[in-house]
């Protein structure tokens, strides 16, 4: 081969790795162009996410000042309710704190039972304990002690104070004079100021007897057959005594023993 066609071939093989290295750095710069169009697009994706992220967190941020104002709003609410609530119940233990009740007093006159009308007034005033009688009664001095006890048990058992309240009972009887002695009026004198004060009805298909202590419980009374025949002929069905007494059955009336004025609660009010 001579001089001059080695050159050629040689030139030839230059131009063609020439011509390589163009189309690879063509290529490359086009992969590059097209890299650079994916950046910017997701530059562009980006910003407009973050564009999106603090709008959302500039509405949130809205929302929640909107819902912190309205939490505060509520809870001011809340609070003006419950001082309203407050008062209310002031007001309904006022006026539950004045009302009137009726029962009976179970008693004996002459070996006789004798049913006793109690009618029982709770309203505004000192704190006195007084009475008023209608017909032939005549009040032993043990009576007014019963009363005072049955107020403060009343008062206890309520949880109203019935200091600046005045007690006024008042009991009727028949044409024939009744002398009420002793404390066996206890129960029923205490379950009228209970159910003047709840505002609460008494059941008068039921009469109770029985004397009563500070802590409210019901203690023993004597002549209950008496009665009970006295409650049956005045209409009574049932008649409560203290648990413990003498086991009596009379005919046309049912008997239940009670050791507590909750239980004499649960059996009369409604």
């Amino acid at each position: 081969m001579n001089r001059e066609k080695f050159l050629y071939i040689m030139l030839s093989i230059l131009l063609l790795l020439n011509l390589i290295d163009a189309y690879t750095i063509v290529k490359t710069g086009e992969r590059i162009e097209a890299q650079a169009e994916t950046i910017a697009m997701l530059e562009r994706e980006i910003h407009l996410l973050e564009k999106n992220l603090s709008e959302s967190l500039a509405v949130r941020d809205v929302r929640e000042a909107e819902l912190e104002a309205r939490l505060e709003e509520a809870e001011n609410r809340i609070s003006a309710l419950n001082n309203s609530i407050q008062v209310l119940r002031q007001e309904v233990n006022l006026l539950r704190s004045t009302g009137s009740a009726k029962t009976y007093i179970l008693g004996v006159r002459d070996g006789s039972g004798v049913v006793l009308l109690l009618e029982t007034e709770v309203r505004h005033g000192a704190g006195r304990v007084l009475h008023e009688i209608e017909g032939e009664v005549i009040l032993d001095n043990t009576i007014q002690e019963t009363m005072l006890l049955a107020k403060k048990v009343a008062q206890d058992r309520t949880g109203v104070n019935l200091s600046d309240k005045d007690i006024i009972f008042r009991i009727s009887s028949g044409d024939e004079a009744t002398y009420l002695y002793g404390s066996s009026a206890g129960a029923a004198l205490t379950i009228s100021i209970i159910a003047a004060v709840l505002g609460k009805n008494i059941n008068q298909s039921v009469a109770v007897t029985g004397r009563i202590t500070r802590d409210g419980r019901i203690r023993s009374v004597a002549q209950i057959r008496e009665k009970a025949i006295a409650a049956r002929d005045a209409g009574i069905s049932v008649v409560l005594v203290p648990a413990g007494s003498e086991s009596v059955e009379v005919e046309g009336i049912k008997i239940e023993y009670v050791r507590k004025i909750s239980e004499v609660e649960e059996r009369m009010l409604y």
